[in-house]
């Protein structure tokens, strides 16, 4: 039942916010080619594609069934984001000063690896007075 309902809510949200609904459109590529080859038997797919698509856009008298194809119009979307701020009352802040020592941090390492080969190569960081 859960992945029944994610499937069907990815479904929603994809076909909602994003491009993949245009996919839906697409049998109205295939009946309007269909009306364009009863026209003109003669046109081919590639010119069909050419003058939906690439050419300009003459408005003419199938030009609203020119714009139900696939991703020849904009259809806008509205995102709508909801933000919420809170912010605290009272905030106190301390300032940690580290006091002065007179002694140096001596940070040296000893290595105890066995292998000669990484003994020529890497090297530990040493501390020199």
């Amino acid at each position: 039942m859960k992945l029944r309902s994610a499937r069907i809510l990815l479904f929603i949200i994809l076909f909602s916010y994003t491009p993949l609904k245009e996919f839906l459109r697409l049998p109205y590529i295939i009946m309007h080619y269909v009306y364009h080859n009863e026209g003109d038997a003669s046109m081919t797919i590639s010119e069909f594609f050419l003058i939906h698509y690439l050419e300009k856009q003459i408005p003419d008298e199938d030009y609203a069934q020119d714009m139900q194809l696939p991703f020849k119009s904009l259809v806008e979307v509205c995102f709508s984001v909801h933000s919420y701020q809170i912010t605290p009352q009272n905030i106190e802040l301390s300032l940690l000063i580290p006091s002065e020592s007179s002694e140096k941090n001596n940070y040296n390492y000893t290595y105890t690896g066995s292998s000669a080969y990484l003994d020529g190569v890497f090297h530990p960081p040493q501390y020199r007075a």
